[in-house]
């Protein structure tokens, strides 16, 4: 803890100076003594094992902001020939080389979006452009933006074509454990007291079915259930309408949801 000093000017700076020496004594005292609940260690060197090292702390954001400021330059995607070609034609076509003399938008351009994007973004601008629209020194701006735009479009339907096919590898695990849950339904209905209604208990699977699958295979068996029973398609719309209403869905999600589940019924 340090030496004790005491300031003995007069007797105010020695009154001040002695508590405030008390004081430190006694903390210090209390955090680097051994303490029974950390097993033996002092609270001080505790907290030195806690703290991480100010130097390598200084060192690390000055690693990260010199990562996050030095340029990148990504690598260009192997179709960015293909894409220069059809770009420098396009551009001859609508009166754009100007606009980019250089040739460096066109080689980012080419580099940085598929072919099937910069198609769908050319013919886009292409057919306002034949109508006299897109004739200022904007007008690259546009076809940037739409083409961005189309290759956001062609990633999220690529993703979509991704999910589905790893979906479909864990389809058989997901219908194992419907076709458990469908079982332990039938034993639950069959003979119950109070009884119990089989139709409405499969159409508040199908509309609260949280995945796609999940819905679907409730709807399929309530289906093949109302396809024996069809006298019971009112009574199964209107629970479905009464479960929504106790469930607190606003009006106009629950005509809705229940118009589609309805037309879905009856497909």
């Amino acid at each position: 803890m340090g030496l004790i000093h005491l300031d003995d000017t007069n007797l105010v700076t020695l009154k001040t100076s002695a508590v405030r020496e008390i004081i430190r004594a006694y903390t210090a005292g209390l955090n680097h003594a051994g303490r029974v609940e950390l097993s033996g260690a002092s609270r001080a060197s505790v907290v030195r094992k806690s703290c991480t090292d100010p130097e390598k702390d200084r060192k690390f954001i000055a690693e990260l902001h010199a990562d996050h400021t030095k340029k990148r330059k990504s690598d260009p995607l192997p179709t960015k020939e293909v894409s220069r070609a059809v770009l420098d034609e396009a551009f001859e076509r609508f009166g754009l080389v100007e606009q980019d003399s250089k040739g460096e938008i066109r080689d980012w351009f080419a580099g940085s979006f598929t072919p099937d994007s910069l198609r769908q973004g050319l013919a886009i601008f292409g057919t306002k452009h034949e109508k006299g629209q897109l004739r200022t020194k904007h007008s690259l701006r546009y076809l940037v933006k739409v083409t961005i735009n189309r290759q956001h479009e062609n990633d999220l339907r690529r993703q979509e074509e991704l999910l589905r096919e790893f979906a479909e590898k864990e389809r058989p695990a997901w219908l194992v454990v419907h076709e458990a849950e469908h079982a332990r339904l039938l034993l639950e209905c069959e003979g119950a007291q109070p009884p119990q209604d089989l139709l409405f208990r499969l159409a508040e699977n199908a509309v609260c079915g949280c995945l796609n699958l999940q819905r679907a295979y409730w709807e399929d068996k309530l289906k093949a259930q109302l396809a024996k029973q069809h006298d019971r398609y009112t009574a199964v719309c209107n629970h479905i309408r009464r479960f929504f209403e106790i469930t607190g869905e606003n009006r106009f999600t629950l005509i809705s949801k229940v118009v589609a589940w309805e037309s879905g019924l009856t497909a």
